[in-house]
């Protein structure tokens, strides 16, 4: 009987994997893109295409069936049990699966019937039912409850808005005019953690790759991009373009830091990670647990001894965190592919020449206020986030001039990060 199973398992499975594209009812990605990220498809009911929407695999009854849980991907835990769930197919018992077992049930009138109920999409991450609480999750829990962690086999999934506890922005010196709004990085929109980084064949340096998009992921939920800018060629810290604590904003107003998060080793401990590179190997501080001065670090900041393995040491000069990634990491338009993106709410403006920003806090009231100077001059700006995630804005020039504007978060979608982020035309290096 088992051989039986098994000459059915691969005469069905084999090809089914191998031609999952052309089984899928709509002849698109769907076991590797979420709904949100399918082009051409609108989220909700109804059908689409020849087969209708995600959920059930449509009117195929092996998709149908080997998706078990109707989430429109066939995981490795159904392709695992794709034996036993094989077998509700054969109707008749007799161990084969008929050409005619293989076509779609039809009803009493000879119809289909129809697609079975689409899934919601999920907004937060899995529950935790994969095992116990992996090690990587206690930094960001030093963190809790403004950070949240979940996880499955593969990744710790870390959420939180990019606001860290501390003061922001005072200290910069050439100054974009963006100011720190909260980050949607949750549900399928969340960073996240290989939990078993593997080394990679070519290690990739930040030195000349991922000028766009964080390379890891301070404790406290703030992403870390690569201290060289865009551009290619700025420091972004010996530019004076960072606060006091390492950070600025971006282009849609989100939060980040170019240097290491020293500050969080007096939460997560000394000797304990402040973040994790995004190949998954972590980022600690100056020095070794035991206090020493690290030794014998490779061009990205890292190395491997004793129980702790491979990891990343912080440094006060470049290239402060990881240098690049000693894991296998995908790269794909300049940055590292899945993450998460940001989502601003107005359009980004050019330098203001000569500013320095000379406080920054938020009020009882939600209010938040940037003041900056000028030849001794002093302008703001003041911003709200109002209840329907839009924002308030008031700016005031250094000649006094003032001006109110309204803005709109501008719904872009979520980023490949969270739970089904990975790219599936991407080969990791």
């Amino acid at each position: 009987m088992k051989k039986r199973h098994f000459l059915i398992l691969v005469t069905i499975v084999g090809p089914l994997v191998a031609g999952l594209y052309y089984l899928s009812p709509s002849n698109d990605l769907v076991p590797s893109l979420s709904a949100q990220e399918r082009p051409g498809q609108k989220q909700g009911g109804g059908n689409q295409g020849r087969g209708g929407g995600r959920g059930g695999g449509g009117g195929n009854p092996i998709i149908r069936t080997l998706d078990a849980n109707g989430d429109g991907i066939i995981s490795k835990q159904e392709i695992d049990n794709s034996t036993a769930l094989l077998k509700k197919l054969d109707r008749n018992g007799d161990g084969k699966i008929s050409r005619d077992e293989m076509r779609p049930p039809r009803d009493a009138g000879g119809n289909n019937p129809p697609p079975a109920p689409r899934p919601s999409t999920p907004s937060s991450p899995p529950k935790n039912s994969l095992g116990p609480k992996p090690a990587q999750a206690a930094a960001f829990n030093a963190f809790a409850p403004k950070v949240k962690t979940t996880w499955d086999k593969q990744y710790l999934y870390v959420e939180s808005d990019s606001i860290p506890d501390h003061q922001m922005m005072v200290g910069i010196t050439a100054w974009q005019q963006q100011v720190p709004i909260t980050q949607p990085y949750a549900g399928n929109n969340a960073w996240r953690i290989p939990l078993q980084p593997v080394p990679a064949r070519t290690p990739m340096s930040a030195k000349n790759n991922f000028f766009r998009g964080a390379i890891a992921l301070a404790a406290n939920g703030i992403p870390i991009f690569n201290p060289i800018k865009n551009d290619g060629r700025t420091d972004t810290f010996l530019a004076g373009e960072l606060d006091r604590f390492g950070g600025h904003c971006g282009r849609a107003d989100d939060y980040h830091y170019h240097i290491a998060p020293l500050h969080l080793q007096k939460t997560v401990g000394a000797g304990n990670p402040v973040a994790y590179a995004l190949d998954g190997y972590p980022l600690l501080g100056l020095t070794e647990p035991d206090g020493t001065a690290p030794r014998n670090l490779d061009s990205f900041n890292g190395h491997s001894h004793g129980t702790l393995g491979y990891h990343y040491h912080s440094t006060r000069t470049y290239p402060y965190i990881n240098g690049g990634f000693h894991g296998q990491v995908t790269e794909a338009g300049g940055q590292v592919d899945p993450q998460p993106r940001a989502q601003g709410v107005r359009p980004a403006l050019p330098g203001l020449r000569g500013a320095k920003i000379t406080g920054f806090h938020k009020d009882e009231q939600g209010w938040n206020s940037l003041v900056y100077q000028i030849n001794n001059r002093l302008g703001s700006v003041r911003f709200l986030e109002l209840k329907n995630k839009s924002y308030q804005f008031e700016f005031k020039d250094t000649n006094g001039n003032t001006r109110n504007e309204t803005y709109q978060r501008r719904q872009v979608g979520a980023g490949r990060g969270g739970r089904n982020g990975q790219s599936p035309s991407r080969r990791p290096r």
